[in-house]
């Protein structure tokens, strides 16, 4: 499913394509490999023809593959240092405004490839057909043994996958859990309110019985 950050990842990817395809097509077609690298020269850049040709072409390629989503992880850092360079040798000390040969445009370009290359290309791109199929056997092959060695795998998305005998274990506790248990109610032996009067009566010849009454009032006539 397509999501918001996919979306603005293609975006992001085909606007800064687009940008260092225009600048590679312009030291390639207009300004040529050899006044590239006059200019570099001109600007103290230490081996004009090979940076002014390595320059032109990565430019190109790195904006072809921006834009089909290819190696962008790869791509971002080696932008980095290049804008870098390109901020020393050509834009140092000039402020921050383009149009006074500022460095806000090798800035932006810079940040928008590193940006890019630490949040992946998307979905909506070939390192998704590529990286999706193997990123998915690998986190198979992780449930796998975990599942052998009876502990659970936390993924990327926060999720967690449990072993496959403690999810049935946890389904047998819960659906026994969820049965209501009978309460039983025990009742505390009923204590005489009043005191017990125990007599013997003469029974016939070999039996005794002990008797428990209660007090009459005839009792208390006795004792006056």
């Amino acid at each position: 499913m397509t999501t918001l950050r996919d979306i603005a990842l293609l975006i992001s990817r085909l606007l800064l394509g687009v940008v260092l395809i225009a600048h590679g097509w312009q030291k390639f077609n207009t300004w040529g490999i050899a006044g590239t690298t006059e200019a570099f020269r001109g600007m103290g850049v230490p081996s004009p023809e090979i940076a002014a040709t390595f320059s032109t072409y990565f430019e190109l390629v790195a904006g072809a593959l921006l834009i089909l989503g290819f190696l962008v992880r790869f791509v971002g850092p080696v932008l980095l240092v290049q804008m870098i360079g390109a901020y020393w040798f050509a834009h140092r000390g000039n402020g921050v405004f383009i149009d006074e040969a500022g460095w806000e445009l090798v800035g932006v370009i810079a940040a928008a490839g590193l940006a890019i290359s630490a949040a992946g290309a998307g979905r909506i791109s070939i390192d998704q057909l590529i990286a999706g199929p193997m990123r998915k056997r690998r986190q198979n092959k992780r449930i796998e043994e975990a599942n052998e060695k009876g502990i659970a795998v936390q993924h990327a998305d926060g999720s967690v996958t449990l072993p496959a005998d403690s999810a049935a274990a946890q389904q047998v506790t819960t659906q026994h859990t969820a049965q209501p248990t009978e309460h039983v109610q025990h009742t505390e032996p009923v204590q005489p309110t009043q005191p017990v009067h125990r007599t013997t009566a003469p029974q016939p010849e070999g039996h005794t019985v002990i008797a428990e009454q209660t007090p009459t009032s005839n009792l208390n006539n006795d004792l006056r």
